[in-house]
Parts: C-alpha cells; structure tokens; sequence
C-alpha cells in the first residue's frame, strides 16, 4: 500500500507541464496516501492540478506546492481530503490569463484548518462548492481588491460551521 510518495527530485517538464493534463487524476482516490511531497522548482508553462489529489482521505502532509508557479486549475483537487489539515498554495500565485478554477478544490475537507497563499491568486474565475464542508476552517483570505469581481461564489460555504471570518469578499 503506497503511504508516501516524494518527488522532490523530479523535473517538472513534458507531461506535468501540460496545461490540460499536467498533475491532473495523478494520486486520484489512493486512499491510503497519507504524505505527498511534490517538485520543489516552479514552472515556466501551466500545471493543472484538476482531481489531483481527490479522494486521498488518509493525506495528511503535502509539501512543495508553495514553491509552484502558472498553475491553471485547482477543480476538485484535494476534495475529500478528510485528514489534511493545511494547504500551502503556491507563494506568488498564478499568472495563467486565463484565470484559475478553485471549483470543489477544498469540499469535504473535514479537517481543514488553514489555507495559506489563496489571496495571492488575482485571477480565479471559480470559487463554487470550494469550501463546502470544510467544519473546521475559521478564516478565509481571498484574493484582494477588484480581483473577485465576476467570480462564481455559487455554494461555495455550506457546512462551514467554524468559519469565523472572510477576508476581502468586502473588496
């Protein structure tokens, strides 16, 4: 049963650049990971985290996301993560044009406590159903002034029982 996967050392080039498919479905449903440790360098073309870390309910620790650049979607990404407890996203946001989804990126995190570097993404486009279930999540910072406008907040806080504050959606 695969408990830890470190690809620290792994060139983020080829396939998991590509902005369709990238890191996409790539630890989908393994319900037994409880460590992931992803490339440590940016990258200069688009990576699509789409259903990436789905279903992983025993992930408990995910470090190296921080230090990503151009990522092009978190749709569905670590939804269903019930033992993550914290998300780092990457430090200087996205600069994919075309807008970032975050749609189901957090739902059914159960355990969630802390989403760091979300305000630094300017351009998401979808915020829907992104924190659904996230009972233990109290602050959210979006992204700052004049970037939300226009972005689908469609049930994005149903079952957000400890949510305290949000920062921003005032902006």
């Amino acid at each position: 049963t695969l408990k830890k996967v470190d690809m620290s050392g792994v060139s983020l080039s080829g396939s998991f650049t590509n902005t369709s498919t990238g890191m996409s479905y790539l630890f989908y449903s393994c319900t037994a990971l409880q460590t992931i440790i992803l490339p440590t360098a940016g990258s200069s073309s688009g990576v699509s985290f789409y259903y990436a870390f789905y279903g992983c309910t025993a992930l408990e620790t995910l470090t190296g996301l921080e230090g990503l650049t151009n990522v092009t979607t978190f749709q569905y990404a670590f939804q269903n993560c019930k033992r993550l407890t914290e998300i780092a996203l990457p430090t200087e946001g996205s600069t994919s044009t075309s807008g970032v989804f975050f749609q189901y990126a957090f739902s059914g995190c159960t355990a969630l406590t802390a989403i760091t570097n979300l305000e630094k993404f300017t351009n998401v486009t979808n915020l829907s159903h992104a924190f659904n279930n996230c009972q233990n999540l109290t602050i959210i910072t979006l992204p700052t002034a004049g970037s939300t406008s226009g972005v689908s907040f469609s049930d994005a806080l149903p079952g957000c029982t400890a949510l305290t504050a949000i920062t921003h959606l005032d902006d």
